[in-house]
């Protein structure tokens, strides 16, 4: 009785190691599925930075593409306001030509009108 007594006491202790080195596995299996998890969320959450970052360089571009959208009107209506000075000026230029070739004009005529009166002095006296 004592061999059976003592031999179901050591069957039992190894009953218990056996669930001991069990719960161990268990317990180390579940470590590793908490740490893959861990490991996942984490990648999930880098590609998600790595989204937003993408994203945010995307927005960036395009507020740049907007602005030099917009120095190239700007460029454009000061380049047309110089060719609209340039032709204002070139009117400018033209006008006063004109007034300069009649006031010539005038005075060949009154020369003219001179002579004539010079002439006209000669042949009276």
């Amino acid at each position: 009785e004592e061999i059976t007594v003592v031999e179901e006491e050591r069957e039992e202790e190894e009953e218990r190691e056996e669930e001991r080195i069990t719960i161990r596995e268990i317990e180390e299996r579940v470590e590793e599925r908490e740490e893959e998890e861990i490991t996942v969320v984490e990648e999930e959450r880098e590609e998600e930075e790595e989204i937003t970052i993408v994203e945010e360089e995307r927005e960036e571009e395009e507020e740049r593409e907007e602005e030099r959208i917009t120095i190239r009107e700007i460029e454009e209506r000061v380049e047309e306001r110089e060719e609209e000075e340039i032709t204002v000026v070139e009117e400018e230029r033209e006008e006063e030509e004109e007034r300069e070739e009649e006031r010539i004009t005038i005075r060949e005529i009154e020369e003219r009108v001179e002579e004539r009166e010079e002439e006209e002095i000669t042949v009276v006296e």
